[in-house]
């Protein structure tokens, strides 16, 4: 039996040239392309200028059992997360706020 995959078949479609074989997954080739960059070359240092979103704490947004809308974000520095706490009413007039400082 050939390795090569028949043209045109979708690979794990048809498994019944596997029958009989254990520990067998057709595995398809990665597709290469000349203008993929290689991942190697790229310095986070040297390549700030590429960087579009920079490293920044985690951020969760939850209720309390107050009933508060909760905005924290992780401290990164072992002290206290920061957080702010929000009446749910007040969203839109924040929301609003953020669309305005996003354009």
């Amino acid at each position: 039996m050939s390795n090569a995959r028949p043209e045109g078949r979708a690979l794990g479609t048809d498994c019944s040239e596997l029958e009989g074989r254990r520990n067998t997954v057709p595995v398809a080739e990665p597709a290469t392309h000349p203008s993929q960059p290689d991942s190697s070359d790229f310095d986070w240092i040297a390549d700030r200028s590429d960087i579009v979103i920079p490293e920044q704490p985690a951020t969760a947004v939850y209720v309390n059992p107050a009933g508060a809308i909760v905005v924290r974000q992780q401290s990164l520095d072992g002290n206290d997360d920061q957080a702010i706490t929000l009446r749910p009413e007040n969203l839109p007039t924040l929301i609003a706020a953020l669309r305005r400082h996003a354009q």
